[in-house]
């Protein structure tokens, strides 16, 4: 019974993780440092890292199609030379 029971709490667990990773580097108290932490203490140093790197790779995935959804393209203007025209300041006159 016991090992069902931790069949289906890995498998909760593996499916959830990710989403608690980014709540932890999202929340302005935590941030990366504890989640290096704690995947440190879970799985190892070696083993932490990896899995740190993966969520930070993920989480720029989910940013770069967040931007991509919320931001459309900026339009082109088309680009203009300089102007030669000097400005107001030109037309005052200075007397001697």
């Amino acid at each position: 019974m016991v090992r069902e029971m931790r069949s289906k709490f890995d498998k909760y667990w593996s499916e959830y993780t990710l989403l608690f990773a980014f709540g932890t580097i999202l929340d302005p108290r935590c941030k990366l440092v504890l989640l290096k932490y704690c995947y440190g203490k879970l799985y190892g140093e070696e083993m932490g890292a990896r899995k740190v790197s993966d969520v930070q790779f993920k989480l720029k995935l989910l940013l770069r199609e967040y931007t991509k959804t919320t931001n459309p393209p900026p339009a082109r203007v088309p680009s203009t030379p300089p102007s030669r025209n000097v400005g107001a300041g030109s037309r005052i006159r200075h007397s001697k």
